[in-house]
């Protein structure tokens, strides 16, 4: 079953940017996943809290390739960059399409 990953990050600074943006998206397709949207641009329409800078989902063949990807020697220099520069809210969850 296909799984998802919904990040929604907050920058405390935005220099690890540019760096970040150069080398995941590589190291994401090698593990199955796939952009489906980003955007800089998000608003609410129900709920509380602080909006994000970004939010992103991405789709993966599985939650197990998601948890590679997360876990992985390539992405572990790059996690610990976006966790030093962001705080983010990550979601990983299946899901197909309803009736």
């Amino acid at each position: 079953m296909s799984a998802y990953m919904l990040v929604s990050l907050r920058n405390r600074n935005r220099d690890w940017l540019p760096d970040y943006v150069a080398k995941v998206p590589a190291i994401l397709r090698s593990y199955g996943g796939e952009y489906i949207a980003v955007s800089k641009s998000v608003r609410r329409l129900e709920g509380a809290g602080d909006l994000p800078d970004i939010i992103a989902l991405f789709s993966f063949p599985s939650l197990a390739s998601i948890e590679e990807f997360m876990s992985s020697d390539e992405y572990r220099p790059l996690r610990k960059l976006r966790q030093g520069n962001a705080d983010a809210d990550i979601l990983i969850f299946e899901g197909g399409r309803t009736p």
